[in-house]
């Protein structure tokens, strides 16, 4: 759809194909180009987990268009089990790299079972990967009655127009990989099957998984935003755009002490200006704090946290201007900048180079940029929890999800649904998190035993102070149109941090296009 495709200029969706079951990972970073193969959370699971799989004995090859390797497949179950040591993280990943020997440039080989009697069409943006592999053939081996055909369909916008047209003509795929920003306008059109009868059936325990994430994978009929109704998808992965990362060294340089629970916005800003210097240790300016906004580029974390809303209640207005508590939110993070200069602006350039070449003693950014961070051998950092609003005592932060989700036109539903429960639930867990550095699943047991574990030897260690936070974490991305919600915000909030155009003009105008929007949205699919 022509609105997600606008949406690029703003930011680049940064997407891998994460799971069998397609965890895509996406991530808005700020900037254009090419994504890289592989990202999302890459220094937060490390690749320890076991996974136990029969070797296949009998196998047709199913050569993917996208790559292909002979057979990858049972040498992850070397991986080591459970545990926060580098030799550990060192042991598996040597034993997942064995499973992705003899790649060639021809493409990577998928090893379909002979006797299946059900191929599921399984449809996503992006590419196969040497990583996804070994998965698609560990499930095909635990369950030899069901094929993987993998099917990209284009660019990420590509994808959302030509899936509905596939689904219209009565040839949707079985399964296919979900973003926040599909989940209402694949729903309301049809595009995705209900999945509570089968979830009912199977008496899934759906509290496995993070409570906002799973809110944010219903839809109610006549509704412009998710949260209630039928269960559209299910979470695989769990993303936020609001990680803090602080630099002890600069702390320690300027006798701060490292952040801790009691820290709220007033602290925040206290010890910013203590960190703050006209000529750092590169000889530019180091400020106490980077841009303030979330990872994704948006404000919402903070209007939430002081108590209001960027949306009304029913999503028929944006309320950026008209809400006084989401207007003084903004007004306080771009005095942050221009008033007290703390913080710096967007002119300053890429958000994770301040911080890493040290010319941020802390920033809000997302939780995939630790995998950029993480290769600095020379700054030692770690992440704190989000300070609190002084006011509401409010730390709230955004969740959102990439799923799964099962087309309406399926003629293989049991057999869809057995892949879906397998890799968001069951044993393709293990599986992803031995293949895939940096995902984190939406499944709680398993996100506190590899990601938020208080054990962690490597940064971020103090990760696992996160994981209540996500459990109470607000949803964003729910309004259909979130793509041109993106691009209408970009440029005035970009001016008002940039000081060519003061908060109220900036408010005024975001408030305008984005209630345009939903007003276009809702006038698109009939509601």
């Amino acid at each position: 759809m022509s609105s997600l495709a606008r949406s690029f200029p703003r930011r680049r969706f940064v997407v891998s194909l994460m799971t069998a079951g397609a965890a895509v990972a996406l991530s808005a970073c700020g900037g254009s180009g090419a994504a890289p193969a592989v990202t999302a959370v890459a220094s937060l699971a490390p690749p320890q987990a076991a996974a136990s799989t029969a070797p296949a004995s009998t196998s047709a090859t199913t050569t993917v268009t996208a790559t292909s390797v002979p057979s990858a497949s049972s040498a992850v179950a070397s991986a080591a089990t459970a545990a926060t040591s580098g030799s550990a993280t060192s042991t598996a990943a040597s034993a997942v790299a064995a499973t992705t020997s003899g790649l060639t440039t021809a493409g990577l080989t998928l090893n379909a079972p002979t006797g299946a009697k059900a191929t599921l069409r399984y449809s996503s943006w992006g590419t196969l990967t040497s990583q996804n592999v070994p998965i698609y053939n560990a499930f095909m081996q635990q369950n030899p009655g069901i094929a993987i055909n993998f099917d990209t369909v284009g660019t990420f916008s590509e994808y959302f127009s030509k899936v509905q047209l596939q689904t219209a003509s009565g040839a949707g795929p079985d399964v296919l990989a979900h973003s926040p920003y599909y989940v209402v306008v694949f729903a309301a059109k049809k595009v995705t099957r209900a999945l509570d009868d089968l979830v009912a059936r199977d008496k899934v325990d759906l509290t496995q998984l993070y409570a906002p994430l799973v809110a944010s994978s219903r839809w109610q009929a006549g509704n412009i935003a998710v949260g209630a109704g039928s269960l559209h998808q299910i979470p695989a992965n769990l993303n936020t755009g609001t990680l803090y990362f602080y630099n002890k060294t600069l702390f320690q340089q300027a006798g701060v002490q490292p952040p801790d629970e009691g820290w709220t916005w007033d602290t925040m800003l206290e010890n910013a200006m203590k960190m703050t210097r006209a000529t750092g240790a590169n000889g530019n300016p180091q400020y106490g704090l980077g841009l303030p906004e979330d990872g994704n580029g948006s404000i919402y974390t903070w209007i939430w946290q002081n108590g209001g809303d960027f949306f009304d209640k029913d999503f028929t207005q944006c309320t950026l201007r008209s809400d006084g508590k989401a207007y003084d939110a903004f007004s306080f993070l771009v005095d942050l900048v221009h008033k007290q200069k703390v913080a710096a602006g967007p002119s300053t350039g890429d958000r994770i180079k301040l911080f890493t070449s040290g010319a941020a003693a802390m920033t809000p950014g997302g939780m995939w940029w630790s995998q950029t961070i993480a290769p600095t051998p020379s700054l030692d950092w770690d992440v704190f929890l989000p300070p609190k609003n002084p006011t509401t005592g409010s730390r709230v932060i955004d969740i959102y999800t990439n799923g799964i989700a099962i087309g309406s036109t399926s003629k293989h539903v049991d057999e869809a649904w057995t892949f879906l429960k397998w890799d968001t639930i069951g044993d393709g867990l293990p599986l992803e998190m031995a293949n895939l550095p940096g995902y984190v699943p939406a499944h709680i047991a398993t996100a506190e035993k590899y990601v938020f574990n208080p054990q962690r030897t490597t940064p971020p260690k103090s990760i696992s102070l996160y994981s209540d936070v996500l459990k109470n974490g607000h949803v964003t991305f729910v309004v259909a149109g979130q793509g041109d919600i993106a691009t209408a915000t970009g440029k005035p909030q970009t001016d008002a941090f940039n000081g060519t155009q003061t908060v109220d003009a900036a408010a005024t105008t975001i408030q305008q296009q984005v209630t345009s929007i939903l007003n276009q949205q809702r006038a698109q699919l009939g509601l």
